[in-house]
This record gives structure tokens, C-alpha cells and sequence, in this order.
């Protein structure tokens, strides 16, 4: 979930939808959500990083990595 929205989005869902599609371009989504269920107790936070975009969903940025043990 999107901790920093910049004012110059205006629709939150289309943002949230954007970086998730980022995300995943990035990293492996099925090893990496395997390997959070297998270590992270239910209901904890799980940072995988920043990714910056623009509005055309293009990646200007990013930090993700995915936890460790995962390829």
C-alpha cells in the first residue's frame, strides 16, 4: 500500500493499481508472497521497498527487493 501519495495524483485507486503493476514487473510475485506467508506472522507489515512513477505508470525509480531467501 502506497505510504506517500504525491497531490498531483487524483484518483488513489488508479495510483495503488499502477504500483502494484510496478511491483511485480520488478520481482518474482509468487516467490515473493510464498516466502512473506511462510515468514511474516498475519498481520504484520512487510516493506519491499520504493518505487517512484508517473502518471503513465511509468517507472522513473525504484528500491524494491524482494525479503531474503527469495531469488
Amino acid at each position: 500500500m502506497p505510504s506517500d501519495i504525491d497531490s498531483g495524483w487524483t484518483n488513489p485507486e488508479e495510483f495503488q493499481r499502477l504500483v502494484e503493476a510496478a511491483v511485480w514487473e520488478q520481482l518474482d510475485q509468487q516467490a515473493v508472497l510464498q516466502q512473506i506467508a511462510s515468514t511474516t506472522p498475519a498481520g504484520e507489515t512487510v516493506r519491499l521497498g520504493t518505487v517512484t512513477l508517473e502518471p503513465d505508470g511509468t517507472v522513473v525509480d525504484h528500491s524494491l527487493a524482494a525479503p531474503e531467501g527469495v531469488e
